[in-house]
């Protein structure tokens, strides 16, 4: 009697089913906005410095909202506002919008809730990280915290934390200096530094009177005594120092169609941070 020959059977394929999520958007369905935000977190994962962290989700975040918002990026658009766009645009506006430039939420929220659902059903080191940064600068209290939610979810499956994830969420706001110039140049320099565990770092923000008291530039850094050897400092009342950067910022979005440098914008949500949590 002759035996058939014993084989294995083929596994049964199983289909992978992201239960914690919205289902998983391909990268080339995905809005142009979107996209940006989430190539330009490719390196959020590697870095180390959480301000750093803060300024590259900030930017993108804010260069993305503008890319939807019914301002042109180009050549129509205000000088100063032309930010740096890496993805092609559907056929945009083709006269300017000034109300869009006030960042009120109407070009913010879509996005913000677009990005955080397809970096919870994407698991990554990238997707992890944007979702850690974007739950400390998201100034809507609801929405930061469906970034929490879903990075820890995240996390809980094992996807790896950057290195800055507990640095990030200790800010606490430090002294604050003031330079006067008013007389030769119409500015005034108000600097506020900050603190992480183990790292100082500072922004500076040039508020124009020559052009009503507005943010005309701003920049971060962790060259703190560099950047106050440049300028005559002196102390100022943390409470005064944040007011008046909250008012300089105020004032750039009620005239947007005063040119400021672009930074100005890029720093928003690392500034509004510091802003909301400052001693005001």
């Amino acid at each position: 009697m002759s035996r058939k020959p014993r084989g294995r059977k083929p596994a049964a394929r199983r289909t992978m089913v992201n239960a914690a999520g919205p289902a998983r958007t391909s990268a080339s369905a995905l809005r142009p906005e979107v996209r940006h935000v989430i190539e330009q977190a490719r390196d959020l994962p590697q870095l180390a410095d959480p301000m750093d962290a803060e300024m590259l989700t900030g930017r993108a975040l804010t260069e993305a909202a503008l890319s939807v918002s019914s301002t042109p990026m180009h050549a129509s658009l205000p000088p100063g506002m032309a930010l740096t766009f890496s993805g092609p645009l559907s056929d945009p506006p083709t006269s300017p919008d000034p109300s869009a430039l006030t960042f009120d939420g109407s070009t913010e929220h879509a996005l913000w809730s677009a990005v955080i659902d397809h970096a919870a059903a994407t698991p990554s080191r990238r997707s992890l990280a944007l979702l850690r940064a974007m739950a400390v600068l998201v100034s809507d209290a609801p929405t930061a915290a469906q970034a929490a939610t879903q990075a820890d979810v995240l996390a809980a499956s094992d996807v790896p934390e950057p290195p800055w994830t507990r640095a990030i969420l200790d800010l606490e706001p430090a002294e604050c200096w003031i330079a006067d110039d008013q007389a030769h140049s119409g500015f005034v320099t108000v600097v506020c530094a900050h603190r992480y565990p183990g790292r100082r770092h500072a922004i500076a923000v040039f508020i124009d009177h020559m052009m009503g008291g507005l943010a005309k530039n701003a920049f971060a850094t962790a060259k703190l005594d560099e950047l106050r050897a440049r300028f005559s400092f002196v102390p100022a009342p943390p409470a005064e120092a944040y007011r008046l950067v909250a008012e300089a910022y105020r004032l750039v979005y009620a005239h947007p169609e005063l040119p400021v440098d672009p930074d100005v914008h890029r720093l928003r949500m690392l500034v509004h941070r510091r802003i909301r949590q400052g001693p005001l």
